[in-house]
């Protein structure tokens, strides 16, 4: 076989690697123009990042969890206190 004939690569130019990724990644940016907020009772307050901070320790599993250990030897000790008072 002709060695031009097995040896058949496709080669690409910088512009045409750069064409192809934009066409790949597409457009980067994000439109929120249609941010839906929902009402409750009260007037629509954005939260601050310390408040989404705050709250996202407090769904935590090691909060909670440690929490419910706190509470569960404090109900414990109550119970404990009180039977041991009435005898």
């Amino acid at each position: 076989m002709d060695r031009q004939e097995t040896d058949k690569r496709v080669f690409f130019t910088n512009e045409e690697w750069d064409r192809l990724a934009v066409y790949m990644i597409g457009n980067n940016t994000r439109y929120r123009e249609n941010i839906i907020i929902p009402r409750m009772m009260g007037p629509v307050k954005i939260k601050t990042r310390e408040e989404k901070m705050i709250e996202a320790a407090m769904e935590s599993c090691a909060f909670k969890t440690v929490t419910s250990c706190v509470l569960g030897k404090l109900a414990i000790g109550m119970i404990r206190l009180g039977y041991c008072r009435s005898m």
